[in-house]
């Protein structure tokens, strides 16, 4: 089965839904969201299966998992959450035309081959010499982007930011371990990765002020 790193996301169906969760709620939710996308199905129903995908230990989990299962219902073993599947269906239809596409393509490529005209070998080597010379300067000037790091630790230093905008350790651990599933299930690249960080702490202090 191929993944499907794309999922879309109705934000205005998930603030209706969710305007009653707290910050480490919306976290273990959307986490268990993510995990539910990525493996195209819903998580074991039980109790360390789920405290590892939220992150949480057993005393949290116990205190807010009553309000998260709410969102769910258990079908052989598994949590079902109707409106992910339906996603999943549309996005795995798509995701089959798409290959279907590109395999007729390639198909009609490989029986045209020798229609086309060849450019002669040393039009090809200036072209090449070109793209080098291109590619040299285009590196110089800008920086490479890169996908999500194994390691984002918080600093002191991003703690200390952080602590003008209301949020507890507990809760920027929880808001920094969204962010990151996010990027990693989108296969976003950043070329500064604390700054990301930073805009997205500060949307999530836009969206609990806008849910008081």
């Amino acid at each position: 089965m191929s993944k499907l790193p794309f999922m879309k996301f109705w934000v205005g169906d998930y603030k209706a839904d969710t305007s009653h969760l707290s910050t480490e709620e919306n976290g273990a939710y959307l986490l268990i969201l993510f995990d539910y996308w990525w493996h195209q199905r819903g998580p074991i129903n039980n109790e360390k299966t789920l405290r590892e995908i939220t992150k949480l230990s057993a005393h949290k989990w116990k205190n807010i998992s009553p309000t998260i299962l709410e969102f769910f219902e258990i079908r052989d073993g598994r949590l079902y959450h109707p409106r992910v599947e339906e996603e999943l269906e549309k996005a795995q239809g798509k995701s089959e035309q798409a290959r279907n596409a590109v395999n007729s393509r390639l198909d009609r490529q490989s029986t045209d081959v020798g229609t086309d005209v060849v450019l002669s070998h040393s039009h090809s080597q200036s072209q090449n010499h070109k793209n080098q010379i291109k590619k040299k300067k285009t590196s110089k000037k800008k920086k490479n982007k890169t996908a999500a790091p194994a390691e984002f630790d918080i600093t002191p230093e991003m703690k200390k930011w952080a602590e003008p905008l209301g949020f507890s350790t507990a809760a920027l651990i929880a808001q920094t371990e969204i962010f990151l599933d996010w990027h990693r299930a989108r296969g976003n690249k950043f070329v500064n990765w604390n700054a990301a960080w930073r805009n997205w702490i500060k949307k999530a202090k836009q969206f609990a002020d806008d849910e008081k």
